[in-house]
């Protein structure tokens, strides 16, 4: 990941943690999580997350500039 963690996948909290992850790895494996089980819908994981919308649309951008290999779970999505 972008900065300097683990590659996330489908790993439980529990295995983050042991491989050395980051809270921004953490918070980046919760956000596509999130996003699945929303089917892309930014504005349904925003309020899951308990964060803006404008919140969520920056920490893509984000994630997309780290290159982040889930390029399918950060396209543009449904609102």
């Amino acid at each position: 990941t972008g900065h300097g963690g683990v590659a996330h996948g489908s790993l439980t909290l529990s295995q983050l943690v042991e491989q050395g992850a980051t809270v921004a790895d953490v918070e980046k494996a919760l956000i596509i999580e999130t996003l699945r089980k929303t089917q892309q819908n930014r504005t349904q994981a925003a309020k899951s997350l308990g964060i803006s919308i404008r919140t969520l649309r920056n920490k893509l951008n984000e994630y997309k500039m780290d290159g982040v290999g889930e390029s399918a779970d950060l396209d543009e999505g449904a609102d």
